[in-house]
């Protein structure tokens, strides 16, 4: 190597330090790759600028992974504090200015309280068991704020341990009464409602709910209906400012509205 002068030595400093195989070979592979930079662009590591370790990361970026980019950054910035330690190298620049690229967030998809609510009665409305069933689920969802990966598991002797208002454990009943699920978990596939033992103990995944959530509310996903339920929740809770005057006054603050609400 013409620039990577300690190429071999670095490699061997890694591994006394306990760092994987795999983040061996891959900063292997990075470095590699950098000094190809270095070559084809004419440049000295002491003499680098900022401006240099952008370009190549550009360039990373239209042929690579976002991680493969931050696997190769990271190798660079610690051959570069191998450098500093054990051969004073002096950079024109501060190594924490090499950051790692972060993935832009999706935009969040919004949906309104009027919307989820004729969505609800929609799909209350309808008289199968798969209607029955996805209403209780998206309501569980929505008031317990419940993760889907736990929700998938629960057992039906477990029930009883959630928090739930009268509202659910009405609709956890009817349900319960309408079903003739074998399986230990309290939500499985309808299909699975059969003597085939093949199936008693199968429950529903979290991709299946995803599914369901995003055919009932047009392509909205579960966080981002939880996210805009939650929203539009806290901003239709009374304003502190009047909840401290009742409170002042010692007078009863009315929830009706709120359970009314939620």
């Amino acid at each position: 190597m013409k620039e990577i002068k300690y190429f071999n030595e670095f490699l061997a400093y890694l591994a006394e330090n306990n760092y994987s195989t795999a983040a061996i070979t891959s900063y292997s592979v990075g470095l590699k790759r950098f000094n190809i930079f270095l070559i084809n662009k004419g440049l000295l590591i002491k003499s680098l600028k900022l401006s240099d370790i952008n370009n190549y990361t550009n360039e990373l970026k239209n042929n690579l992974s976002l991680e493969t980019v931050n696997v190769y950054l990271n190798g660079v910035k610690n051959y570069f504090k191998y450098l500093q330690k054990n051969y004073n190298l002096k950079l024109n620049f501060d190594i924490t200015q090499i950051k790692q690229i972060r993935r832009q967030r999706k935009a969040i998809k919004n949906i309104n309280f009027k919307d989820i609510y004729e969505i609800f009665k929609t799909i209350k409305s309808g008289n199968t068991l798969s209607n029955k069933r996805d209403y209780l689920i998206i309501q569980l969802i929505l008031k317990t704020g419940i993760r889907i990966s736990e929700l998938v598991r629960i057992k039906k002797d477990e029930i009883s341990k959630y928090t739930l208002d009268n509202h659910l454990l009405k609709l956890i009943n009817k349900f319960i009464s309408k079903t003739n699920n074998k399986s230990e978990y309290f939500f499985t596939p309808l299909s699975y409602h059969i003597k085939n033992k093949k199936y008693e103990n199968r429950h529903l995944t979290p991709r299946s709910i995803e599914i369901m959530i995003k055919k009932y509310f047009n392509g909205i996903s579960y966080n981002d209906l939880k996210l805009s339920y939650y929203k539009q929740l806290i901003n239709r809770l009374p304003d502190i400012k009047n909840i401290n005057h009742h409170i002042e006054n010692k007078r009863l603050i009315s929830l009706k509205e709120i359970i009314k609400i939620i």
